[in-house]
């Protein structure tokens, strides 16, 4: 994802700042460390190892990005281009907006029924 959003975007999606794939760096030591874990025995290995051991490879889509399952039963799917984090945002503020529209309600419906049960209480 990071790639491609680099090869879109001409940017860092964290600094923004212009970037290239070719600045990218490998974190080598990183790999190094889950290739030897990745050789051990299930019985020495670290549970999150023996998980990215146990799934499936990712694969790589139309674009050659692949998604990260990380436990889930469907890729991770990271917006990469404005487009995508435009549609992103706009259903991340159509929930938000549901969730103030459900505690609205549950507070008007909470006021009214405090204010019925001394109201009823009276007339029974």
């Amino acid at each position: 994802a990071i790639v491609s959003w680099i090869r879109y975007n001409g940017a860092s999606p964290v600094t923004r700042r212009a970037l290239t794939v070719d600045e990218l760096v490998p974190n080598l030591t990183l790999a190094a460390l889950m290739e030897e874990e990745k050789g051990k025995s299930d019985d020495l290995v670290h549970p999150t190892f023996k998980q990215w051991k146990e799934e499936p490879a990712p694969v790589a889509n139309a674009t050659g990005d692949t998604g990260s399952s990380h436990g889930s039963l469907a890729p991770t799917v990271f917006p990469t281009t404005p487009e995508e984090l435009e549609a992103a945002n706009r259903l991340r503020r159509i929930r938000r907006y549901r969730r103030c529209h459900i505690w609205t309600i549950v507070a008007f419906v909470l006021a009214i029924m405090t204010w019925m049960v001394p109201v009823l209480a009276t007339v029974l």
